[in-house]
């Protein structure tokens, strides 16, 4: 629950401060080059330079004045620094401001203590709506957190999305960018999962289905026999084919474009809205499919 009135305060006068270096930067763009302003990167590192003062808005008492990082205190603890990251995951416009970031990332110990706070979480769907605080909290310090996890803390958060019943979107979208950014060792325990799962005869759906979308992404640098036979193998027993599709176009082995030939040609009744995705992905392999 996000109840601290100094921080929501905080980050509110960081909002203002970036909505404004945001109009400006979108200045030079008229109505025909829009488009181009999705580049729009803002340095947040000036903000912090900048004494914020906040006061109670019922009397006016100053609840804290100086610098935004004095917050934390000359010997901040883990729990203060994981306290401010997190409203600042949650709230903050565009992406979570570096200096925050680097602080959480900054020593095991405070890495330590914000994946016992991610485990703690809640990751399911709470809303539909994609904007939520809680899941732009969970995803923005998942994927800040994502390069500097141990193998045994990756290994806790892949465990606990796969016990999750309907995981969030955003906190799925940040774990698979968390797991590529692991590379080799990612690839080799999520092959070694989902290979498990076939033998194990389960369905390719729900949670193994995102082993593969995990797998087609964080495998794309290094195609192993191994990888490849599990991918393969998922694909043809996936439910979704359309996601499989994906998710082997996504892998990048050329490979996979027998696969899906294969596919095709002994399913000619396959609906046309499946036939296009798997087309696609043959195409994104280099290959190409008769009319």
């Amino acid at each position: 629950m996000l109840d601290n009135p100094i921080l929501i305060a905080l980050m509110n006068h960081y909002n203002e401060w970036y909505s404004a270096r945001f109009e400006q930067a979108l200045a030079p763009f008229d109505a025909d080059n829009l488009e181009s302003s999705g580049s729009i990167q803002i340095d947040s590192t000036p903000w912090f330079a900048e004494p914020v003062k906040i006061c109670d808005s019922q009397n006016q008492a100053v609840l804290f004045e100086g610098l935004p990082l004095a917050w934390l205190g000359e010997q901040p603890t883990p729990a203060r620094v994981i306290e401010l990251a997190w409203y600042a995951a949650a709230l903050s416009d565009g992406e979570l401001p570096a200096l925050i970031g680097d602080r959480v990332t900054a020593s095991p110990e405070i890495l330590g203590e914000l994946v016992s706070e991610l485990l703690r979480a809640d990751w399911s769907q709470i809303r539909d709506e994609e904007e939520d605080p809680a899941s732009l909290a969970l995803s923005r310090l998942i994927e800040t957190a994502g390069p500097h996890l141990t193998t045994e803390q990756l290994e806790l958060l892949l465990d606990r999305y796969m016990t999750t019943e309907r995981p969030d979107d955003l906190v799925t979208a940040a774990l698979k960018t968390a797991l590529a950014a692991q590379g080799d060792y990612a690839t080799a325990q999520l092959t070694i999962r989902l290979k498990q799962a076939l033998d194990a005869g389960q369905a390719v759906e729900g949670p193994v289905e995102y082993l593969m979308i995990f797998l087609g992404s964080a495998g794309q640098q290094k195609h192993s026999a191994e990888s490849f036979d599990a991918m393969r193998t998922a694909f043809r027993r996936a439910t979704n084919k359309q996601v499989a599709a994906i998710c082997l176009g996504d892998f990048g082995d050329p490979r996979g474009i027998a696969v899906m030939r294969s596919w095709l040609d002994s399913h000619p009744e396959t609906d046309r809205a499946t036939r296009l995705e798997i087309v696609a992905a043959i195409k994104r392999l280099g290959g190409e499919v008769e009319k």
